[in-house]
C-alpha cells in the first residue's frame, strides 16, 4: 500500500512533447494525445518551417493511425496541391525536423505524396463549395500562388475567376517543371479538383493583351500572380546567335512535346532548379550536357537532391566558371569562351562573390547554350498608383499593394521562388482578401514558440532509417521522361509516419492514475512537470481478504516468496497484497501499480519478485507496455542454470549455498502457508 501525498502537474506551455513522461510513468498516467485536432502552446519545427503552413505533425499522426482520409483532409485545409508539393517541394520542414538530431529526419514529402496519390487512386476530391458570398474575386495567373489563392477563397464561399495567359492551367508547374519530376496527370487531377470547388478558369487571357486591367475593376478584389514572364538575357557578346536560348523557354517547349533542336553538345549556364532541370531534360533528348556555374557547387540554390540526381545521371558540373563570349560561325553557335572564377568577398545575399581569375579563359565546344539566370516582369500595363520596386510589385507579407483592393503574390511580388513559398503566399493573400471583403480586422501572424531539439529527450528512441522510396534505374531514367521516383508500399509509409516525434503535442494526463513517484518530474528535459502537494492525502492499497488466503499461499509458495516479504520496500507493499491485487483482476504490472501503489519502475529489486508472483499466478509478462521500466528477464538465483553455477564457482560465487538457503526458505514458506490455511 502507499499513502499518496503528492501528484504530478503538467505545464503544457513548457512541454516539448518528447513523450519522456509516457515512457517512464509506471502507471501509464501519461498517454499519447489521441484526439485531433490538438491545441498547441508550442509548435514543432516542421510546422514552423513549412512555407504553406501545413500541420505536418498532425497529418503524420493521422497517417500513423492509418486514418489517411482524415490526414488528407487536414493537409488539404492548407495545401490545395499536395500531389505537386509531395514531388517538387524544397522541403524546409525536413531540414528542421528534430528527429534529424537523433538519426535521420522524416521523409515528410514522401508521406505527403502518398496521401495525395491514395486520394487520386480512390477518386476522392474535395467537395464542391456552394457560393455563399456575392463579392467576386479575379485572380490573374494560374501558377501555384494563383491556384492557392483561388482555392482558399472558394473554400470560404467567394466566387473566383482565374485568368491565365497560357492555353492550360498550371503556370510554372506545367511549363517549367519536367514531367519526370511532376507528371502532367498529377497536376491535371489537382487543377480539376480546384475547378470542382466552383473556381472558373479562363485560359488564353493575357493582361494588357486581350484583357485590360480596367476590365478587372468590376471585381471586388484582384490578386495578381502572373509570375515573371520575361527571360533575362546574358550580357555577353554573341547572345543573339542561333543555339542560345532561355531555360524556361526550353523547358516550356519540352513540356509541350515540341523540344527545340539542341544538338549533341549542350552547355547549361546557372545553378538553380531551372538549370538542373534543363540539363537533365537535354540528357533525355539525347544530348551530352554540361552545367557551368559561376560560384561553388555548394552555393548552388537548386535542391540538393536534384543536384545529386544530376550527378548520378553522369552530367558534369563545372563550378567557378562563367561564360564571357558565345562563339559562332555565320550566326550559328560553335562554342563558349569561359573564364575561371574564384571566391571573393560576400555579396548582398550572403553568398560568396565570384571574381574572375586573370588570364584563365578557355573554350567549351557547344551546339546549344541554355541560360538560366533569372526572369523579370513585364509591367507596361501597370498604372502609376501601383508601386513597382526592383522589377517586382511592391506588396507586404499578406499581398497588399499600394492600390485599393489589389493584392499580389508569388514571383511577381518578390516571392521566395519556390513552389511551396508561392502556395503559402496565395493562402495568406486569400486570408487578407477575405478579411478585406468582409470588413474584418487585418490578419496577423500569431506568435508561436518552436520546440527545439535540446529540449527533448531521445533516450527512449530506437534508431531507424528514413524512408527512401524506390526509383527508376539511372539507365532507364535518362532514356525517358517517365517519373523517376516511385511510390513505396503502404506499410512503409505507416512506418515512416510512426517515426514522428510529435514535437509540441502534450500528452494526455490522467491524474487519478498518478501515484506521485516523481519519475516524470525528475526526467522531463523541458522542466514542464512539477510535483504538487495534495490537500487530502489518501491511501492506495488492496485488502487481503480471508477467502483469498489459500490462493495467496499457493501462488507465493510456487513463486518461492514468503507472503509477508516486502515486494516493494519503498512503499511497504507485501507479497500478499500483490497477489491479492492479481486475484482481484490485475493483469499487468501497471494494474498492480495502480491498485497497490507499489513502485514498479525504479529498479529490479522490486519488480523481480512482482514478476515472479505474476508468473506463478499464470499471467503473461512477456510484453510489458513500457519495457524500459520493467525487468521480466532479470536473473534470479533460482533461474541460474547448472553450467553457470559451475563456471562461476572459481570466481568466488556461491550459488549452490544460495540455492540451499532457498530450499530452506521454501520449507519455511510452506510451513507459514499451512499454518495460515489451518487458521
Amino acid at each position: 500500500m502507499k499513502e499518496i501525498k503528492t501528484r504530478s502537474a503538467v505545464d503544457s506551455s513548457k512541454c516539448a512533447g518528447c513523450a519522456t513522461c509516457i515512457h517512464v510513468c509506471p502507471t501509464v498516467a501519461y498517454t499519447r494525445h489521441a484526439q485531433r485536432p490538438v491545441e498547441r502552446h508550442r509548435v514543432p519545427p516542421c510546422n514552423a518551417h513549412c512555407p504553406i503552413g501545413n500541420d505536418i505533425e498532425g497529418f503524420m499522426a493521422l497517417a500513423e493511425e492509418d486514418k489517411w482520409d482524415e490526414a488528407l483532409d487536414l493537409l488539404e485545409s492548407t495545401n490545395p496541391l499536395p500531389g505537386v508539393t509531395g514531388r517538387v517541394c524544397n522541403s524546409p520542414c525536413e531540414g528542421a525536423c528534430n528527429r534529424g538530431h537523433f538519426d535521420q529526419p522524416l521523409s515528410i514529402r514522401a508521406v505527403e505524396r502518398a496521401l495525395a496519390d491514395h486520394a487520386a487512386r480512390r477518386g476522392r476530391r474535395p467537395g464542391v463549395r456552394r457560393r455563399k458570398r456575392r463579392e467576386r474575386v479575379a485572380v490573374v495567373g494560374a501558377g501555384p500562388a494563383g491556384l492557392s489563392c483561388a482555392y482558399h477563397l472558394a473554400r470560404q464561399g467567394f466566387p473566383v475567376t482565374v485568368f491565365e495567359q497560357a492555353p492550360e492551367i498550371g503556370g510554372i508547374l506545367r511549363y517549367g517543371i519536367p514531367r519526370y519530376r511532376l507528371p502532367a496527370d498529377v497536376l491535371d487531377q489537382e487543377v480539376a479538383s480546384i475547378g470542382k470547388m466552383g473556381v472558373d478558369f479562363k485560359v488564353n487571357q493575357r493582361l494588357d493583351g486581350n484583357i485590360k486591367l480596367r476590365e478587372l475593376e468590376k471585381y471586388d478584389a484582384l490578386f495578381l500572380a502572373m509570375g515573371l514572364p520575361v527571360h533575362r538575357k546574358p550580357d555577353i557578346a554573341g547572345k543573339e546567335c542561333a543555339g542560345v536560348m532561355a531555360g524556361l523557354y526550353f523547358l516550356e517547349r519540352v513540356s509541350k512535346g515540341e523540344p527545340p533542336e539542341i544538338g549533341r553538345r549542350v552547355l547549361v549556364v546557372g545553378g538553380g532548379n531551372s538549370a538542373v532541370d534543363s540539363a537533365r531534360s537535354a540528357l533525355r533528348l539525347g544530348a551530352r550536357p554540361t552545367l557551368v556555374y559561376r560560384r561553388r557547387e555548394t552555393d548552388m540554390p537548386a535542391l540538393a537532391s536534384e543536384i545529386e540526381d544530376l550527378k548520378a545521371e553522369g552530367i558534369d558540373i563545372v563550378p567557378l566558371t562563367a561564360p564571357v563570349r558565345f562563339i559562332n560561325e555565320k550566326g550559328v553557335l560553335t562554342g563558349v569562351e569561359c573564364i575561371k572564377m574564384e571566391a571573393g568577398g560576400i555579396d548582398g545575399d550572403g553568398r560568396i562573390k565570384p571574381v574572375p581569375v586573370r588570364d584563365s579563359q578557355f573554350t567549351i565546344p557547344a551546339d546549344t547554350v541554355i541560360y538560366c539566370i533569372g526572369e523579370t516582369g513585364d509591367f507596361q500595363w501597370a498604372p502609376e498608383e501601383l508601386i513597382i520596386a526592383r522589377e517586382r510589385i511592391e506588396a507586404d507579407r499578406w499581398g497588399r499593394t499600394s492600390m485599393k483592393k489589389v493584392f499580389a503574390g508569388g514571383d511577381v511580388a518578390g516571392g521566395p521562388g519556390t513552389v511551396a513559398g508561392a502556395i503559402g503566399q496565395g493562402r495568406r493573400s486569400a486570408a487578407a482578401i477575405a478579411a478585406y471583403l468582409k470588413g474584418e480586422l487585418e490578419p496577423a501572424d500569431p506568435e508561436v514558440a518552436v520546440v527545439e531539439a535540446r529540449e527533448m529527450s531521445f533516450d527512449y528512441l530506437d534508431p531507424s532509417v528514413r524512408l527512401a522510396p524506390p526509383r527508376l534505374s539511372v539507365e532507364r531514367a535518362v532514356s525517358t521522361f517517365e517519373e523517376i521516383h516511385c511510390a513505396a508500399k503502404r506499410d512503409e509509409y505507416l512506418s515512416e509516419s510512426g517515426r514522428c516525434l510529435h514535437c509540441g503535442v502534450s500528452p494526455d494526463f490522467s491524474p487519478e492514475y498518478c501515484r506521485g513517484c516523481s519519475n516524470c518530474t525528475s526526467r522531463c528535459p523541458a522542466y514542464a512537470i512539477s510535483i504538487v502537494e495534495l490537500e487530502k492525502p489518501y491511501v492506495v492499497k488492496v485488502d487481503v481478504e480471508d477467502d483469498m488466503i489459500g490462493d495467496i499461499c499457493r501462488i507465493c509458495e510456487k513463486a518461492i516468496i514468503h507472503p509477508e516479504s516486502l515486494a516493494c520496500q519503498c512503499t511497504g507493499t507485501r507479497a500478499s497484497e500483490i497477489v491479492a491485487a492479481i486475484l482481484k483482476g490485475a493483469k499487468t504490472v501497471v494494474d498492480i501499480r495502480r491498485m497497490t501503489g507499489a513502485h514498479t519502475g525504479c529498479g529490479s529489486a522490486c519488480i523481480s519478485p512482482i514478476f515472479r508472483l505474476m508468473k506463478a499466478a499464470g499471467l503473461d509478462i512477456t510484453s510489458p507496455p513500457q519495457p524500459e521500466l520493467y525487468y521480466p528477464s532479470a536473473p534470479e538465483i533460482w533461474d541460474i542454470p547448472e553450467h553457470v553455477i559451475r563456471d562461476f564457482e572459481a570466481r568466488g560465487f556461491r550459488f549452490r549455498e544460495d540455492k540451499e538457503f532457498l530450499n530452506e526458505w521454501h520449507v519455511a514458506i510452506r510451513a507459514y502457508c499451512e499454518e495460515k490455511e489451518r487458521k
